[in-house]
């Protein structure tokens, strides 16, 4: 019998890579790589270095995404340093768009590894360097990661921006429109920048057209296979576990978005949003039970912002900061959900500094220090059922405080039984306390006349001591 022999094109990594080489392999031709052992297969208009690679060996399966392609592979835009995009596997080329260069290294990267017949779900690292979109990068399924190399991975809106994947909100990363994607848990979004805002000249010239949100992470479908491959079983099919760490978003509508109706027990750390537009939330979280940790947000100075939304209950936020939502209808944190914790969280030059409507929040040594013109610090007049301890209230520089604490049953509305213990400043400060007619005078901590519906105690200013 005779064996018929078969050789595809074939080169070194120099050879294939030399600025004089680089080729454009034609539509299913075939390169080798001798050094990896990786090949690559031509698409007829994309270079060598913008191919994604394949490598022989690596498990795949009917459910996968590509016959050999790796689990974890590194991209590396076209400024990134010579040393990291001779070692990287996808180089993105000069040009306006380097989003599909990244998305085809998802695909490759996803679906690779098989465990009791569930898909396991490999990693893509951005190099340090600046990648400009013009579409989402797109997050696939469960268990994926993308990680860049900190503030040194720049991700930017393109100038021809053009919406796609799941949910209708704009963003420079999103999830999938995929069945897979809408099931998504134990995603990890970490060390990168990202700007929504077109910037010509590639970050050199000056910001122009409408902004866009920086990560949505839309969950609308249940998880439930996790225990196939090392989830907890009993866990609920919501619990999907997300992490978002270390990343600063920049000029967008709204930074960072997490929600749908199977999102729940997010993990998000020393995220930093900058820059909010007119009607925009810094972070926005519509899911329950996340653990946010450490995060800053910073508004433009625009009507109808608001820092920090929680519209998801059982939510803890720790050591987070709000500032610059100075303007019409603005809020440092808008708490409209119910059995919310906020613990030495600040807020600084808010018009309204801490709003709550939602049922049994807890607010704790939480502070609000203004220097511009404010309506007031703490509106708890809709808060019902709530313990608000070690609040602080100060007035400094130019700025004038309207009210500190606007406490429960204000403005003729129905609210009961909540905590307020506060040291409120009265320099600038025009009223420190405002009531509703439902409160009247308490003698002691212990005796709550007919009609009060709140147990008030205000430390620190004079006759509002002990008065309600």
């Amino acid at each position: 019998m005779t064996i018929a022999r078969l050789q595809q094109r074939r080169g070194t990594t120099t050879e294939w890579e030399a600025p004089t080489a680089n080729p454009i392999l034609a539509a299913g031709e075939i390169g080798v790589d001798l050094t990896t052992g990786q090949f690559r297969i031509g698409n007829g208009t994309s270079r060598w270095t913008s191919l994604v690679p394949f490598y022989p060996g690596v498990s795949s399966g009917s459910s996968g995404g590509g016959s050999g392609a790796a689990p974890a592979l590194v991209v590396a835009a076209p400024n990134s340093p010579p040393a990291v995009k001779a070692r990287a596997d996808v180089v993105c080329t000069t040009g306006t768009d380097h989003a599909a260069t990244i998305n085809a290294a998802i695909v490759a990267a996803n679906n690779q590894i098989l465990s009791a017949g569930a898909t396991k779900y490999g990693a893509v690292v951005l190099a340090d360097g600046n990648y400009t979109l013009n579409t989402p990068i797109l997050i696939p399924s469960r268990g994926f990661s993308l990680r860049g190399q900190g503030m040194n991975t720049i991700l930017m809106k393109g100038s021809t921006f053009t919406d796609g994947g799941q949910g209708t909100g704009s963003a420079l990363i999103k999830m999938a429109a995929t069945t897979a994607a809408q099931a998504s848990c134990a995603i990890l979004i970490a060390d990168l920048y990202l700007v929504g805002t077109y910037v010509s000249s590639n970050g050199a010239g000056s910001a122009s057209g409408s902004a866009i949100g920086g990560i949505r992470l839309e969950v609308t479908a249940a998880t439930n296979t996790r225990g196939t491959y090392g989830y907890p079983i009993a866990a609920a099919d919501a619990d999907n576990m997300s992490v978002i760490r270390n990343v600063m978003i920049e000029n967008v509508s709204t930074g960072l978005y997490i929600g749908g109706s199977y999102n729940r027990h997010n993990y998000i750390e020393g995220v930093t949003v900058h820059t909010v537009s007119a009607g925009g939330q810094g972070i926005y979280l519509n899911a329950s039970d996340n653990e946010v940790i450490r995060c800053t947000v910073a508004g433009g100075r625009l009507a109808n912002s608001t820092g920090f939304n929680v519209s998801g209950g059982n939510s803890i936020l720790t050591h987070c900061k709000a500032f610059y939502f100075d303007e019409a209808s603005c809020i440092g944190y808008d708490v409209a959900s119910s059995r919310v914790s906020l613990t030495a969280c600040e807020a600084q030059d808010n018009t309204i500094g801490f709003k709550v409507t939602g049922t049994g929040a807890q607010l704790v040594a939480c502070r609000v220090d203004t220097q511009v013109d404010s309506d007031v610090a703490f509106d708890l007049v809709s808060a019902d059922e709530g313990s608000f301890q070690g609040l602080i209230v100060a007035a400094r520089g130019a700025g004038t405080l309207t009210r500190g604490i606007a406490l429960p049953g204000d403005q003729g509305t129905t609210a009961g039984y909540s905590l307020v213990d506060a040291y409120i400043d009265p320099t600038n400060v025009t009223t420190a306390v405002t009531k509703g007619a439902g409160f009247t005078a308490v003698t002691s901590d212990a005796t709550m006349p007919t009609g009060v519906e709140a147990r008030i105690v205000i430390l620190g200013v004079g006759t509002y001591r002990g008065e309600f």
